[in-house]
């Protein structure tokens, strides 16, 4: 019975993501439902450098970003010119946090480890007695291992947020 809840918790463990996807619906009718407009979106994303995804699969760094329902100008990489591009050829835009990134990996790192290898340690050594803390002594050593291993891959990998973009047809 054990042995399935951590079965289980590991399973969740794995689906849990670090990647948050915003859809943003451009769109000339002012009464439809925004979860993030263009306004919104240029003036929280005024000094954030992004990768732009096209949907011919295309991608490169960007910064300077200005969205518009027609085009979307933006300077690439170390060019200090702005690019003009129509956005219906935008498929998203990506932005990295490593910091949050790190945050996310030791938090989830910890719970990973501590689970794992105190589930482990208590499937191969069950406790004997009421004062056996090998179990809780191999659970904070897992916790800090797997805090560890996911605060650098966290780090490096970082947390990513997709800003998806939605052309609404308009009738």
């Amino acid at each position: 019975m054990k042995l399935k809840y951590l079965i289980f918790l590991i399973i969740l463990f794995f689906l849990t993501g670090c990647t948050a996807t915003h859809p943003l619906y451009l769109t000339k009718d002012p009464a439809k439902a925004y979860v993030m407009d263009i306004k919104e979106f240029n003036q929280k994303m005024k000094k954030t450098h992004f990768t732009v995804v096209m949907n011919d699969g295309g991608r490169f760094p960007a910064y300077n970003v200005q969205l518009g329902a027609d085009s979307t100008s933006f300077s690439a990489g170390n060019n200090s010119s702005q690019i003009s591009v129509p956005t219906q050829d935008i498929h998203s835009f990506e932005d990295k946090n490593h910091i949050l990134g790190g945050l996310q990996g030791i938090f989830l790192g910890t719970l990973g480890g501590f689970v794992v290898i105190g589930g482990t340690a208590y499937l191969i050594d069950p406790p004997s007695g009421p004062y056996d803390f090998a179990i809780a002594i191999y659970s904070i050593g897992g916790g800090i291992i797997g805090g560890a291993g996911g605060l650098i891959f966290g780090t490096i990998k970082g947390s990513t947020d997709v800003y998806e973009i939605k052309l609404s047809s308009e009738k």
